[in-house]
């Protein structure tokens, strides 16, 4: 006869008579913001969002911010540089004016007026867009008693002048007066008499000087020195263009044709410190000569 072994009490039992209860508490889900009956969170906690779409619109709204700060700062660089600009090339604190034009080198010939007149459509220009070069030619277009100019800017306004004017260094009768050229033969004017101190320049008996002869004549004069330049009485040119000058003690000089000018006139210097002579040929300025003496040429009374 069998016996049935008695059971262990198992782990599913029951006391009481109670059952099973769900575990409370860690184990249960929690809906965020709600208690675990899913009653709303009190007022006085803190929601933190932890959620995809939360993350998602704050990053949204950080590269938005910094949009509008990069905007307004390029908008703020943009408006400085306008600025900068626009104070230099179109603001009047920076045009030119007519009485903040200075020159230096004026004399009788050329008036301070008369360089502010040539230059009357600069005024009112920025100083910074002044074609400084253009302004030069301006001057010595306008005034031909001007041989060269130099224009330097004079902040805020203005700006500085520099002439080199013509000197006359000959004179040649024309219908009417006489004809002032410088060195370059360039003709300065015509004047009722011939001024004191200057070359003539003549025509041979019974014929007449065309434009290269007169040119090379006052060129040859134009290239001496100043003190041997006061020597010369008058000169004249042949058809050839040779040049011959005359000077107060009587001498020829026998220049030749217009090269070489600068070593013939250093040559003509040497020699008349040197000796006495009638003819001084410096046409071969390597090879002078000299001849006989010299007759002093008589003064007007």
């Amino acid at each position: 006869m069998r016996h049935r072994r008695p059971r262990a009490p198992g782990p599913s039992s029951r006391e009481d008579g109670q059952a099973d209860q769900p575990a409370t508490g860690r184990g249960e889900l929690e809906v965020l913001g709600r208690s675990p009956a899913g009653e709303l969170a009190l007022a006085g906690e803190r929601v933190v969002s932890t959620g995809l779409a939360d993350r998602l619109e704050e990053r949204r709204r950080a590269v938005r911010s910094l949009r509008r700060r990069r905007l307004m700062t390029t908008l703020a660089v943009v408006a400085v540089v306008a600025v900068l600009v626009w104070i230099p090339l179109f603001s009047p604190l920076f045009s030119l004016h007519a009485d903040d034009i200075h020159v230096s080198g004026a004399d009788s010939t050329v008036s301070v007026q008369d360089v502010r007149q040539a230059l009357a459509p600069q005024v009112g220009q920025s100083l910074v867009s002044l074609n400084l070069e253009e302004m030069g030619h301006e001057v010595t277009d306008a005034l031909v008693r001007v041989r060269s100019v130099r224009v330097t800017r004079n902040w805020p306004r203005g700006v500085d002048v520099a002439l080199t004017l013509r000197v006359p260094v000959a004179v040649r009768q024309v219908e009417g007066g006489y004809e002032l050229l410088d060195g370059d033969a360039v003709v300065l004017g015509t004047v009722g008499e011939a001024p004191a101190g200057l070359a003539t320049i003549v025509t041979p008996q019974g014929e007449s000087l065309t434009g290269e002869q007169v040119s090379a004549v006052a060129v040859a004069i134009g290239a001496l020195d100043p003190a041997v330049r006061a020597q010369v009485v008058s000169g004249t040119a042949s058809a050839t263009g040779q040049v011959s000058l005359s000077l107060t003690s009587g001498s020829t000089v026998v220049w030749g044709d217009t090269t070489d000018l600068a070593l013939k006139a250093r040559v003509l210097t040497q020699l008349l410190g040197a000796r006495s002579a009638s003819v001084y040929d410096v046409s071969a300025p390597r090879s002078p000569v000299t001849a006989g003496e010299a007759t002093p040429t008589p003064t007007a009374p």
